[in-house]
C-alpha cells in the first residue's frame, strides 16, 4: 500500500554502505522506520532530510508484515532553520523528539499528539526565550496523551514516592498553570532554579513510572550541559 502522511524525523542511523534507517513519527500511521535506499550516496539530499526534528511529507511502500517500510519520496513541509543557528533551539528540538521515540509504540497512532509535536518545534523555533517553559508543557501533555495525566495531589503510585512537585517556591503552581491548556503559558514571574529543579525532577520521575524502560535520555545531558 502506497502511504502519503506528514511526519517529524526522529533518528536515523546508517544503512549498509549507501542507504540509511530512518524512524519518523507519522501523522496517519504512528512511528515507523523506513529505509531510504542510496540516501547517503553523494548526490542524494536525503541525509540532510532526515535530521532528527526535520518536519517531512512522506511517501513510502506500507506493508504491515515488513518491518522497514520502503520510502518512494520525502520532501519539506517547513524548514525551521533556527534549530541550526542555535544550539539551545536544537537541544529543546532533540529532547522533545527523543521524548517521543521513547513514549511511542510502532504502528500506534496519536494524530492530536503529532499535531501538538508540530506546533512545539515551530515554537521552539520562532521564539527566542523562556522555552523551559515549552519543554515542561510538552512533557505534561505527552503524559496526558499517553493516558498518564499527572495528578499533582498524588504523591505516590503504586508505592513509589514521587519527587514534591512543590518543592520551589512556585513549582507547583507553574505545573498546574501549564496542566490547564494546549496554549503556550506566560508567567508574570521567572522560575527559580529550586522552580526548575522541582519541575524536571517531578517530570522525569512521572515518565519513569509509566514509561517502560525509559531512562535518562541523552538530549536532556547535552540540553543540561548547554544551559548550565
Amino acid at each position: 500500500m502506497i502511504t502519503q502522511t506528514p511526519a517529524i524525523v526522529l533518528k536515523s542511523f546508517p544503512y549498509g554502505e549507501t542507504s540509511l534507517v530512518a524512524r519518523c513519527f507519522t501523522r496517519d500511521m504512528g512511528k515507523v522506520s523506513l529505509l531510504a535506499r542510496g540516501a547517503r550516496r553523494k548526490k542524494s539530499s536525503l541525509v540532510a532530510s532526515f535530521q532528527p526534528g526535520n518536519y517531512l511529507e512522506l511517501i513510502f511502500s506500507m506493508k504491515e508484515t515488513r518491518e522497514l517500510q520502503l520510502l518512494t519520496k520525502a520532501s519539506f513541509l517547513e524548514i525551521w532553520m533556527g534549530f541550526s543557528d542555535s544550539l539551545k533551539k536544537m537541544a529543546y528540538a532533540l529532547a522533545v523528539v527523543e521524548l517521543v521515540d521513547r513514549s511511542v509504540s510502532e504502528r500506534d497512532t496519536h494524530e492530536d499528539l503529532f499535531d501538538f509535536l508540530v506546533d512545539t518545534l515551530r515554537t521552539i523555533h520562532r521564539q527566542s526565550d523562556r522555552l523551559n517553559l515549552v519543554f515542561w508543557q510538552f512533557q505534561l501533555q505527552l503524559l496526558t496523551y499517553l493516558g498518564f495525566r499527572p495528578d499533582l495531589d498524588q504523591r505516590e503510585i503504586h508505592g513509589i514516592l514521587l519527587p514534591d512537585p512543590n518543592a520551589g517556591p512556585q513549582s507547583q503552581k507553574m505545573l498546574e498553570m501549564m496542566s490547564g491548556s494546549l496554549q503556550n503559558v506566560e508567567f508574570p514571574f521567572r522560575p527559580t532554579p529550586a522552580d526548575r529543579k522541582a519541575i524536571q525532577d517531578y517530570l522525569t520521575a512521572c515518565f519513569r513510572l509509566h514509561v517502560e524502560g525509559f531512562t535518562d535520555l541523552k538530549s536532556f545531558k547535552v540540553l543540561k550541559g548547554i544551559l548550565a
